[in-house]
């Protein structure tokens, strides 16, 4: 998922988003969802402003 795909659900009337990188140890180039989220965050900060809640589904390989 990427901040543009959490600017589109919400644009589309989504109240929330899941990130999720499901299945994604299994692509050795996939981001994490940590970073996935870090990403959204940055980029689509007025998100969490409005109301708008997003969840993060596992995926933290380290505390590094």
């Amino acid at each position: 998922m990427t901040p543009e795909d959490a600017r589109l659900a919400y644009e589309h009337g989504a109240k929330g988003i899941v990130v999720s990188n499901h299945g994604g140890r299994q692509i050795d180039g996939a981001i994490s969802t940590i970073e996935a989220l870090s990403n959204i965050v940055k980029e689509f900060p007025e998100a969490s402003l409005n109301g708008f809640e997003i969840y993060l589904d596992g995926g933290i390989r380290s505390g590094l």
